[in-house]
């Protein structure tokens, strides 16, 4: 939070201001009163208020922001006194209305928030019935599938994942019920504040699942961290012996940084182990031991703690000598780490990391205007160009609908604010511009005019 801004003091000169308005006898601002009698504030205008001072709090409180009658999951406000007199609210995301309001709140805050409003039909559920169901009528994965379809068969893969060692799923139905995002959880029997999620996955119609931003805030907000790097290092599964001569384990192919295992038999379980001796990077249903192998790039046979998988896949093994030569350690897709080639890396000053070129989407990172790289955080969209641009580009600004364009092609409003100058017509008497949805011009001697300049 700002050390300079005093969050009680706004509240006392906000609650000060809003009674004055609500117990008002007169005509004045009727509308207003009646729209603060129908709906209560958004209570994500409250969770942004103690993180950040609106830019001007009298126009977000005059607005009412309130939860849409029609789409719980975005926001609605009274635009204007023209607009409140008509009783006609505009409706909007609730990340685009706190940018506008709250333009210091960093981006990755307001998606934060954002989600945590939009995240109905969020639960946890546990049990390896409910797991299955869940993955297997969700958003695509490897691991979707029926038993008989696994080399574990007659067993799912997910049968390892019981709730006694801490495993579960968090889940996001919609409106009929439906899987649309999930995420496997784990929670530490011996320390319940280690409570982790590596990855979601979010329905889409096509394509492999990306990350589910509306899971995640709500995980997040229930006291779950997204083990990026560590991933589930630590994490112990059961152990269910499988194979025709029960010579193999259930394993399930496991997300993250760390995909090794090391087996205990007396205590029936598998632990996630970086120095493990079991791979569980299959998704045959089964793991594999390791053992000594071949590098692809030189043909010199090394032990595989000695080396490394490169590439997304996992299945190009080269040496140590010529991964650390020949190879970038990237962040890449579903946000694993792993190594390709150097020539192919792109470096993000700002981050401090290599990124696969492939996957910087789904790692925060976009390409600029320019053919440069950012992070998702410093940069905005410009829609009306299909851009991106460094927030503090001079070469953007931003609207009065909160939207960005570029400069050149907006123009100064009488009131200082910013427009598409396509949208816009002016005075010839003064010199200003008018929003054409605002305020008709006067024709005369094919010259505009204000009508209070004829």
């Amino acid at each position: 939070m700002n050390a300079y801004y005093d969050y009680n003091a706004m509240i006392r000169t906000w609650r000060a201001a809003y009674n004055v308005l609500r117990t008002r006898d007169d005509d004045s601002r009727r509308w207003w009163r009646n729209q603060a009698y129908r709906n209560d504030i958004h209570p994500v205008i409250h969770d942004a208020m103690l993180l950040a001072p609106p830019v001007m709090w009298h126009t977000l409180l005059l607005e009412h922001p309130y939860i849409s009658e029609t789409d719980a999951t975005r926001l609605a406000y009274t635009r204007d006194e023209r607009a409140g007199m008509a009783d006609r609210q505009t409706v909007t995301t609730v990340g685009k209305y706190l940018k506008r309001h709250f333009p210091s709140l960093p981006d990755h805050t307001i998606r934060q928030l954002a989600g945590l409003y939009s995240s109905d039909g969020c639960k946890i559920v546990v049990g390896v019935d409910e797991l299955v169901r869940h993955v297997n009528r969700g958003p695509k994965s490897c691991m979707q599938g029926e038993e008989d379809e696994y080399e574990c068969d007659p067993h799912h893969p997910y049968e390892v994942y019981t709730p006694e060692l801490g495993w579960g799923m968090a889940v996001r139905l919609d409106g009929y019920g439906m899987t649309v995002g999930r995420a496997l959880v784990w929670v530490n029997p011996d320390d319940d504040s280690d409570k982790r999620f590596v990855r979601s996955y979010k329905k889409v119609e096509h394509g492999y699942s990306p990350a589910d931003e509306i899971l995640e805030s709500w995980l997040t907000s229930k006291g779950y961290s997204k083990a990026n790097r560590s991933g589930w290092e630590g994490a112990s599964f059961k152990l269910i012996m499988c194979g025709r001569y029960n010579d193999m384990f259930v394993a399930p192919y496991i997300d993250g940084a760390t995909q090794n295992a090391t087996m205990n038999g007396r205590a029936g379980v598998v632990t996630i182990d970086s120095d493990g001796d079991w791979e569980c990077n299959k998704t045959n249903g089964v793991a594999e031991e390791r053992d000594r192998m071949t590098c692809e790039d030189c043909g010199d046979r090394t032990d595989e703690d000695d080396g490394s998988y490169v590439g997304y896949s996992g299945d190009c093994f080269v040496c140590g000598h010529c991964r650390d030569n020949n190879y970038v350690y990237v962040i890449g897709r579903r946000g694993n780490n792993y190594y390709i080639p150097d020539g192919d890396a792109i470096y993000v000053e700002s981050a401090q990391e290599h990124y696969d070129p492939e996957y910087l989407h789904d790692n925060g990172i976009v390409t600029l205007h320019d053919g440069d790289y950012a992070e998702e955080n410093d940069a905005v969209y410009v829609n009306s160009v299909g851009d991106w641009y460094l927030h503090d580009d001079d070469a953007i600004t931003c609207d009065l609908n909160g939207e960005y364009q570029l400069a050149e092609d907006c123009v100064e409003l009488h009131d200082g604010q910013h427009a598409l100058e396509c949208d816009t017509w002016e005075c010839a008497a003064t010199g200003k511009r008018y929003m054409q949805s605002d305020v008709d011009p006067v024709e005369v001697d094919g010259e505009t005019y204000h009508p209070d300049n004829v």
